[in-house]
């Protein structure tokens, strides 16, 4: 299965654009670790950074205790986007995963 993050190439939004964002995201009460605007903001601010649209950056980054952090799926994108690197997942069940 082709990894579509990784296809995906966000245009950059202005500060303006992304305020907007972090208002209506927090405001939206889907983001639970998200408490207030500006948490919003720094997490869409980090997924810009990473060349990752706003959504992807809610769901799928994470800052803890002020680091930024992603998850499994966002790596595995990142590895496939740089075009140096790839990789196949072989078998993946409850107990053996092989790439």
């Amino acid at each position: 299965m082709e990894n579509k993050v990784a296809l995906y190439q966000p245009k950059n939004l202005s500060l303006k654009e992304i305020d907007y964002l972090g208002k209506i995201m927090a405001a939206s009460g889907r983001f639970q670790t998200i408490q207030g605007e500006a948490q919003a903001v720094v997490q869409i601010l980090a997924g810009q950074e990473l060349n990752f649209p706003p959504l992807v950056a809610m769901t799928k980054i994470h800052i803890i205790q002020g680091k930024i952090s992603v998850s499994a799926e966002l790596m595995a994108a990142m590895i496939k986007r740089s075009g140096e690197y790839d990789y196949k997942v072989v078998e993946h069940t409850n107990q053996k995963c092989s790439v």
